[in-house]
């Protein structure tokens, strides 16, 4: 949505955020435990998107692209229905409206939290 709008704060932060959270799920996935973020990038295997950080185009039509090529490094499938492209920018089915909790079709309405106290 940033790119798109061409604000280069917004999508340079919202992808260093993605960045960093992919890191998370990829030491997760391996049980190895980040206390910060100092070194997690490259323990999680990610230091290749440290170069496309350094050439940050200014206009949007860029910025899509360049969203595009760290969602690459960090192995989005380049067909991947993306919220940054054409067909990604539908009304998502699982979305809450107002803010309310999301559901899915396969949801039986309970939960796998506690059980509640009446």
């Amino acid at each position: 949505m940033h790119a798109r709008r061409g604000s280069l704060v917004g999508a340079f932060g919202q992808t260093a955020k993605g960045v960093i959270e992919e890191a998370h799920a990829l030491l997760c996935e391996r049980s190895e435990w980040a206390c910060n973020e100092k070194k997690m990038i490259e323990a999680a295997g990610l230091a290749g998107v440290h170069g496309l950080f350094r050439h940050v185009p200014n206009d949007s039509a860029g910025l899509v692209k360049w969203v595009d090529l760290v969602a690459g490094q960090l192995g989005v499938p380049a067909g991947e229905v993306m919220p940054w492209n054409e067909a990604g920018r539908g009304a998502e089915p699982e979305a809450a409206p107002k803010g309310g909790p999301s559901t899915r079709s396969s949801d039986s309405g309970t939960s796998g939290g506690p059980p509640s106290v009446s």
